[in-house]
């Protein structure tokens, strides 16, 4: 059966946990897309937000630039890091090594730190580099932890930094390393521009755009993620599905013993092992380490994993099909390297397929062979005549212009830079609050 994308999209980082994790959806007799829709590079319409809170369970949300919604811990919308076999990087400079620095210089620190901290969790338990998390951090820090109507204090976030690095992939992928990253006063369709402004810690749009809070459920209240999210310092369960208090209560098996992180009691692993389910679709496993290089990869949470530096490729040879963890990336009989993705389907073997350039026609549909390479994403501005999804487009490549420099509607800003009186400037997560913005969406180009 297809899997509908194996491996990550090189662009920006996005990091705030959606509980749906990217689908791998099998469709028997659909082509198959090994590799990234729009390879991108750092800056382009996917963002990276790394808004931590609790109750997530690590993944990612659609694809070609999509947004997601936090439901705490981690989350990766669309065009996220490459998987480019290399690690997050760390902050430029550790707190204890500049204790003098000013109070707007330390909470700049204490922001990038948090950011990097998650991303080498990331790395660790999820097998993929989210791409330049310092830059990310670099672009956004203070304003993305510390905006207008979050709850985050500078100590509480730098309290939580050291949590967040010696946690285990069972309680970071759970939202329990990130349950210190509070939430916001925001309430139920107040402007944020992130989770930290949101009671709920769920925005529905990533900075710098502007959204609205989800609903915050209280605790006792059923987890309908349609309904609202469980609020900042509960989590929901994910056995009973009720808000519970955070941390969630979570027992720790060694390698080869069972686990089961829907379970009730949850049972998850030590360290970076990993909790393998002995059943598709199931939840109830046995803890390892992440697939190594020719081995099955791991596909628990519908996501697709391999070790740190591995990427998971259809291989067929012998006439056998298998899913494997290699680097470069196995397709079929070979390997792609980075200019190149994996596709099949019905009436065409499988094999690499090089990716379109900027100018080039492209393609957002799940089964295209005509996929951006990096530094763009397909941009569609058509409108179909039944008002259905319009697939087709062009590669555009990805916001270039530096802060300070000029910009207009055909010279765009890199991510997440904004286009204001004609020059790339930061932005100010108070635009969401302003009466004409509020909700907008408009405030930003890029996440």
């Amino acid at each position: 059966m297809p899997l509908r994308s194996l491996t990550w999209p090189s662009s920006t980082i996005a990091i705030l946990v959606t509980g749906a994790l990217f689908a791998m959806a099998a469709c028997s007799g659909n082509p198959l897309r090994v590799g990234p829709r729009d390879a991108g590079a750092k800056g382009g319409p996917g963002g990276m937000n790394l808004g931590g809170g609790t109750g997530g369970t690590a993944g990612v949300s659609g694809a070609g630039g999509a947004t997601g919604v936090s439901d705490g811990g981690v989350d990766l919308p669309a065009a996220v890091g490459g998987r480019d076999g290399s690690g997050p990087g760390d902050a430029a400079v550790r707190l204890d090594q500049a204790p003098d620095i000013s109070a707007a210089a330390r909470a700049e620190q204490v922001c990038r730190d948090a950011i990097v901290a998650q991303c080498e969790r990331l790395y660790a338990c999820q097998g993929f580099s989210p791409g330049d998390c310092a830059q990310f951090a670099a672009d956004r820090c203070p304003e993305y932890y510390f905006g207008p109507h979050t709850l985050r204090t500078v100590d509480s976030v730098e309290a939580c930094v050291p949590l967040i690095r010696l946690a285990s992939c069972t309680d970071f992928l759970m939202g329990n390393a990130t349950e210190c990253l509070l939430g916001g006063l925001g309430t139920a369709g107040d402007p944020c521009s992130g989770p930290s402004e949101c009671a709920s810690n769920s925005c529905s749009a990533l900075f710098p755009r502007c959204g609205t809070c989800a609903a915050p459920l209280a605790l006792g209240k059923s987890c309908d993620v349609s309904t609202g999210h469980c609020a900042s310092g509960t989590a929901c369960h994910k056995a009973t599905r009720v808000c519970v208090p955070t941390p969630l209560v979570v027992a720790h098996a060694a390698e080869g013993e069972p686990c089961d992180t829907a379970g009730d009691p949850l049972v998850g692993c030590e360290g970076d092992l990993m909790c393998v389910p002995t059943k598709s679709g199931g939840t109830a496993g046995k803890c390892a380490p992440l697939p190594k290089q020719g081995e099955h990869c791991l596909t628990a949470n519908s996501l697709p994993q391999c070790a740190p530096g591995l990427h998971c490729g259809l291989s067929r040879v012998g006439g056998v099909r298998a899913y494997l963890c290699g680097d470069p990336t196995p397709c079929g009989a070979a390997f792609c390297d980075a200019n190149s993705f994996c596709y099949e389907n019905p009436t065409v073997p499988i094999s690499c397929r090089p990716f379109v350039g900027i100018g080039e026609a492209c393609s957002r549909a799940a089964d295209s062979d005509r996929n951006c390479g990096a530094g763009g994403y397909c941009a569609v501005t058509s409108v179909s005549n039944d008002g259905g999804p319009v697939s087709d487009g062009t590669c555009i490549q990805f916001g270039q212009v530096e802060l300070g420099e000029a910009c207009d509607t055909t010279t765009s800003c890199r991510a997440p830079l904004v286009c204001q009186a004609v020059s790339c400037t930061r932005f100010d997560p108070a635009t969401c609050y302003q009466p004409t913005d509020a909700g907008s969406g408009g405030a930003g180009e890029g996440t």
